[in-house]
């Protein structure tokens, strides 16, 4: 498994709701949201209304912060998650995330899977 692989399956979900929320909180509609997303208006809905996305909270706290950090509204809703990702991956966040996701840590060593392919 690489990073991007959790990001797309664990992470992604809970980004585009918060990415959603945020969207929306700014005056967007969710026509609007969704075509930056690249979702149906239905699929934003759904996020918007916690129907979707919703995971661990000490997770979606890891991920609030990214966002925070890293999302930046001028920037495309692809280059976003990327640049969250390379951010998570950085800060050894991933690592965070790659174990409780998991369950595991890495045995006698320390963990190098967030940086496996950080550039």
């Amino acid at each position: 498994m690489i990073p991007c692989e959790i990001v797309v399956n664990e992470l992604l979900p809970t980004i585009r709701k918060m990415a959603a929320a945020r969207m929306i909180k700014e005056g967007k509609s969710q026509r609007e949201a969704a075509k930056e997303l690249g979702l149906t208006e239905a699929a934003v809905s759904h996020y918007v209304s916690k129907k979707r996305g919703e995971m661990d909270k000490k997770l979606e706290l890891i991920i609030m912060k990214a966002m925070d950090r890293y999302y930046q509204a001028d920037r495309s809703f692809s280059e976003n998650v990327c640049a969250i990702c390379k951010g998570l991956r950085r800060s050894k966040q991933m690592c965070a995330i790659h174990h409780h996701i998991r369950q595991s840590k890495p045995e006698g060593k320390e963990c190098a899977f967030c940086l496996s392919t950080c550039h």
